[in-house]
């Protein structure tokens, strides 16, 4: 026998080299009716790319987008698209609608000039496109209900201010609607809401109309506690 196959015949074989399992996919959930979509990247993909993208520009995100859309690059034209949904992310948990609005302007300029790229990856393009179309929707969604919270923010400031003023003008004594709105300069129909809302309260409550008042059709109001109404408790 020659030494290379007695060579052969002793050696330990060489240990066999598993791939490890891959990652069971983790079940998808429904995501919120308002929820942002979220990209199809792989996690790798995702952690590399967008690192390189943090603190980019427009400008920067725009001539990165072109050009991966222009070469079908996929993967770089996901990283974009992740970075934007997370600036949208952001700009709508800020609660500013100046930032939404802003972020929502820079946005629909990137979409059209990608979609004025010329390429042969079609597919690619129409993905992109159906993604600008959801972050556009989504961050006007979140600007027209911070506009919303902002005007029901202030009608209920306007009206706390005006009862403010209507119970310093009932300090005086009985007074009827079209008397407190005449003080106030405030139109009847705010001020019928008002008394409603303080009746509801318990802070007025109707009274019988002065003697020798002849408008047997107005309503009488009074401060039900004076004290209550001035924040002091009673001796």
């Amino acid at each position: 026998m020659s030494t290379a196959r007695k060579l052969a015949i002793g050696a330990t074989p060489a240990p066999t080299r598993r791939l490890a399992p891959a990652p069971s996919a983790s079940p998808r959930t429904a995501p919120a009716p308002d929820a942002l979509p979220t990209s199809k990247i792989a996690p790798r993909e995702t952690s590399l790319l967008a690192s390189d993208l943090q603190g980019s520009s427009f400008q920067t995100l725009r001539e990165t987008l072109v050009a991966a859309v222009r070469a079908g690059k996929q993967s770089e034209v996901e990283a974009v698209l992740h970075h934007i949904l997370g600036l949208a992310e952001t700009a709508r948990w800020s609660r500013d609608v100046r930032n939404v609005v802003t972020l929502r302007g820079q946005v629909r300029r990137l979409a059209r000039r990608a979609a004025q790229t010329p390429t042969e990856h079609t597919a690619l393009l129409a993905s992109v496109k159906i993604q600008f179309d959801v972050v556009d929707q989504s961050l006007d969604a979140a600007r027209t209900a911070m506009l919303t919270q902002h005007d029901a923010d202030v009608d209920a400031d306007t009206s706390r201010l005006l009862r403010d003023r209507m119970l310093d003008v009932m300090t005086e004594g009985q007074h009827r609607p079209r008397d407190i709105a005449q003080a106030l300069g405030v139109d009847s129909t705010q001020i019928s809401r008002a008394l409603r809302a303080l009746q509801q309260d318990e802070l007025i409550l109707r009274v019988e109309r002065p003697t020798g008042d002849s408008d047997a059709r107005a309503h009488w109001y009074a401060l039900a506690e004076p004290r209550k109404v001035e924040g002091t408790s009673a001796p």
